[in-house]
């Protein structure tokens, strides 16, 4: 089963990011499918792969905008049949490629926006993402499928044992024409290293800086008045009021009536408190 991550490190700005690429690598006026093809590879690496540097994103979108001819899609690898003849067992490019039984050659063709080709890959990649890409190869082709095939391949070496990291590392200048050992020697590896700078340079442009996470509403503190605290000032008050009314009161009625005003007065008190202490400390 394709992994899923819960980093997401990187943001691109989707409206940046195509301004950018259409002054190059990309034509001005974009077709349908390569606008399509990067929203899906964007999507897939800010969701699983963007606690990566995103210079290995870069080279991962100029591999994938040189092998798909442009187009941004998953592809086949293009030719007759009989130019898959090459990659049969026996051969030296189908003992490479684990290719063992005879129709292996073709059957196992070149897929995707990076070129999965050979048994034994097909087979790594099926292990690595949990699908069954060697009875059904053309899932290589479905966008999502292909993308975590281009993006872990590269990341983990599948393809030549070489992997990114072994050409661009943190702290020091990517080496994009040596990086094309990952997929494939040095074929047009110069060509591609111009895309990858290209595409390093409007995804700079585009990245958003990541959102401050919004923390939990924080419940709001309260202060209750302690009952002692209350009781004392409760006796304090009915002490006052008792000692004036003594001096000034000569009949017991008159003292009964003002410890029943006290009595209500202290109640209204306390019932304050309470009320505030129920109230936000902090607005």
């Amino acid at each position: 089963m394709i992994a899923h991550s819960e980093e997401r490190e990187m943001k691109v700005s989707r409206a940046r990011f195509f301004t950018a690429v259409r002054k190059h690598p990309l034509p001005e006026q974009l077709r349908r499918e390569q606008v399509d093809g990067l929203n899906v590879l964007l999507d897939v690496w800010e969701r699983h792969y963007a606690h990566h540097d995103i210079r290995w994103l870069a080279y991962c979108l100029a591999t994938a905008y040189h092998e798909t001819a442009h187009t941004m899609q998953p592809i086949h690898e293009r030719g007759a049949r009989a130019y898959f003849r090459k990659y049969e067992p026996g051969t030296r490019i189908g003992r490479r490629l684990g290719n063992t039984r005879p129709g292996d050659g073709y059957r196992f063709r070149g897929r995707g926006f990076v070129q999965l080709t050979g048994r034994r890959n097909y087979e790594l990649a099926s292990r690595k993402l949990g699908l069954d890409l060697v009875d059904k190869p053309d899932l290589a082709l479905e966008p999502n499928v292909a993308a975590h095939i281009l993006f872990r391949g590269m990341i983990e070496g599948w393809f030549t044992g070489r992997k990114l990291g072994d050409y661009i590392r943190p702290g020091r200048q990517a080496r994009y024409v040596a990086a094309r050992r990952v997929v494939n020697g040095l074929d047009r590896a110069r060509r591609i290293a111009r895309y990858a700078e290209a595409f390093e340079r409007a995804l700079r442009k585009a990245m958003l800086p990541e959102p401050i996470a919004k923390a939990p509403p924080t419940k709001r503190m309260t202060e209750r008045p302690g009952l002692a605290a209350a009781l004392a000032a409760f006796f304090v008050a009915a002490a006052n009021l008792a000692i004036a009314f003594w001096h000034e009161a000569t009949r017991p009625a008159v003292l009964l009536a003002a410890g029943v005003l006290v009595a209500i007065l202290m109640g209204w008190i306390i019932w304050r408190l309470w009320r505030e202490g129920e109230e936000p400390v902090n607005a």
